[in-house]
């Protein structure tokens, strides 16, 4: 009760200093547009995650809680990809790929967590996020053994066929990277402005550039041509934190039927599905998370 109070209490008091701003259109825009970010972050709870207008304040607690809570964020993650990756790892298993890993070791976490012994093959082809998994697990002691790889996904020439390959919400990243080789745009600037990237996601709905079904078909020929017997792939889509919080449903639907299509093919390529197999440790807090992903996992006989 009173949290609800000092709230109303504070909007009354913008609502009666914003009668100062009358005639000046400048300043208005401004508050309305603050206000509108402050309506987002309540709506997608953002404001669980950080104090954003705070954020050049020095405040140690408050930064250090948000750095923890990313952190924590990241461990999560690890945790899950290990439960789902730990019952298709055996001795046999000597080399790993991650496709588009980003600039957080979700899944090398993950490695590090079930004591993967093997040759982890990272392909990304900005060379600044394979320098951040390398500096983070490098931080925290972990003995993984990676293998770089700052290439183009689609035009892939010195990599080896692979024991498994995981990718974690890869589709968007290489649609985006597409969409900045038919624009020739750097595709850095849309992972450091929501502009950029709000703009990049209209273009290819809106534009037409990408044909969902021949796309997920390059991937897919990409993927087989990677695989040899016995191994696995294992990929996961979902929606990410930026389509919640600009409820880019379409993108979404978009990017989901093209997640579809590649499943459908590697079914065709005659891929044995083992999500069974997979999902097997998961705890019950992550089958609840699983529901919010689509998840493939198969295995080439």
């Amino acid at each position: 009760m009173k949290q609800t109070n000092s709230l109303i209490s504070l909007l009354k008091q913008i609502q009666i200093h914003s009668k100062s701003l009358t005639g000046d259109t400048f300043a208005y825009d401004n508050l309305m547009n603050d206000l509108k970010h402050i309506h987002l972050r309540l709506k997608t709870n953002m404001y669980a995650e950080s104090d954003y207008e705070k954020r050049d304040i020095f405040d140690v607690p408050r930064r250090t809680e948000e750095f923890l809570r990313y952190f924590s964020g990241y461990d999560e993650q690890g945790e899950f990809w290990a439960s789902i990756l730990k019952p298709l790892i055996t001795t046999k298993t000597k080399t790993i790929l991650d496709v588009c890993p980003g600039w957080a070791p979700k899944i090398e976490l993950g490695l590090w967590k079930l004591r993967f012994k093997g040759t982890t093959h990272l392909v990304d082809y900005n060379p600044s996020s394979l320098s951040s998994i390398e500096s983070y697990l490098k931080m925290i002691g972990s003995d993984l053994k990676l293998v770089n790889h700052n290439d183009n996904f689609f035009y892939l020439k010195s990599l080896p066929q692979m024991d498994l390959i995981v990718g974690n919400h890869i589709v968007d990243d290489l649609l985006l990277h597409e969409y900045c080789e038919k624009s020739q745009v750097m595709i850095t600037s849309l992972y450091e402005s929501e502009n950029a990237m709000l703009k990049a996601t209209e273009e290819i709905l809106k534009l037409g550039m990408i044909d969902q079904k021949v796309f997920a078909d390059s991937v897919s020929q990409v993927i087989i041509s990677l695989m040899k017997q016995n191994s696995y792939i294992v990929l996961s889509q979902y929606k990410g934190l930026f389509e919640r919080t600009h409820r880019l449903t379409e993108w979404s639907n978009f990017v989901g039927e093209i997640f579809r299509h590649i499943e459908s093919n590697l079914l065709k390529a005659e891929l044995n599905n083992q999500i069974d197999q997979a999902v097997s440790d998961l705890s019950d807090k992550q089958k609840e998370k699983l529901i919010e992903k689509n998840l493939i996992v198969m295995q080439m006989i």
